[in-house]
This record gives structure tokens, sequence and C-alpha cells, in this order.
């Protein structure tokens, strides 16, 4: 299955609330903003989970984002799109009232693309540039209050998916063409509705 095609499978709960709710709404940012047009394949949150290779009995950790029928799927570079984006945690909550409904943590968006495909005429690495157009969208838009501040940006293979392991042939997917990855790294705010259950 390769990621546009997970893409239309991503299943996500019906009430979204806390982390995957601001999630949501940056997606949704992302999605109608012109100037972030080559990024069409926007992920919701992934979870660093744990992959068996059952041939050689070792395990590691992918991005994996979980789709109809109880599948899960590998959020790793596809020539099928010109680029995509996923969001994961690595942080705790943390509580920063004495409500215990509001909420600080730590949230990155990766983004990998075909820079080939984005800008056939550009023959450059402009992955500065793309950084910069989704910092912007993050840090001037109203629509995302909850945004407390970009914190860290990293790029390159080994920065960004340095909670993930690459195994196989999954660098080799990260050098083929002209191709650009980079995490950015904030901190959000958000209050967890509270119900009084009977």
């Amino acid at each position: 299955m390769d990621l546009k095609c997970a893409f239309e499978n991503v299943t996500v709960p019906n009430v979204l609330t806390g982390i995957d709710e601001i999630v949501s709404n940056i997606n949704d940012g992302i999605s109608n903003c012109n100037t972030l047009s080559f990024l069409n394949y926007n992920f919701p949150k992934a979870d660093r989970k744990r992959t068996l290779d059952t041939e050689q009995i070792t395990q590691y950790y992918k991005p994996q984002i979980y789709l109809k029928n109880r599948e899960w799927f590998n959020l790793m570079p596809d020539d099928s799109v010109s680029a995509f984006s996923f969001f994961y945690t690595n942080s705790p909550k943390t509580n920063f009232s004495d409500d215990s409904y509001s909420w600080s943590q730590t949230l990155n968006l990766v983004v990998w693309a075909n820079l080939s495909v984005i800008d056939p005429t550009n023959d450059s690495i402009f992955k500065e540039n793309l950084i910069q157009q989704v910092q912007n969208v993050l840090i001037q838009n109203r629509y995302f209050d909850e945004i407390e501040g970009i914190t860290n940006i990293y790029d390159g293979i080994d920065q960004t998916w340095s909670d993930f392991d690459l195994v196989g042939d999954d660098s080799a997917r990260f050098i083929k063409g002209n191709t650009a990855t980079f995490r950015i790294e904030f901190n959000v705010r958000y209050t967890s509705d509270s119900c009084l259950c009977n």
C-alpha cells in the first residue's frame, strides 16, 4: 500500500479531544493555506510503534498511522506523493493549572518533500524555503492559538527521524533524488473538557 491509499483509509476518533483536536485544527489550517499547497497529504498524529522483524527477530520503532480494518501503516517516504506530513508526541502531558484540566505538551510536525516534484523548474535544494513557509503558517495564523511557540527545528534524516529506526531500505528512500525532510517541534496548550460521571 502506498501513502495515497493509506491517506484515503486513515481513521480518526469520531469525537476529537485534547492533542488530537489540536492536530486536526493545525491540519485544517495547513490544508487551507495556499502557500503550502504542495503539502496535500497531512496525516493526523502517528504513534511511535514497536515493530517486530520476524526474519531477524529484531524490534524497531516506526511512525505508524491507524487505518480502517484495524491495520497500521508505516509512514515512510514514498514517490507516489510530492510531500507529506504527520505529527507525533515524544513527551508527557504536563498539567499547568489547579483544576487538572489544562495541559501542555510538546508536538512534532514532520515533513518529507520531493523537491523535484514540487517545483521541477528549480534545480536546487530549497528546503529552507519550505521550512520558513511551514513555520510562518504555524506562527502567524490566529487559528493556532494553542501553539505556545516553536522550540526547535531539525533538518536532515538523522535529526528529523531520530525518534524512529531506519532499517533495511528505509534510508535509501531519503537519499533518493532531490528530497528534503525536516521536523518542527513546538509546545501546545489545551484544556480538556471536564465531565462529571454519575
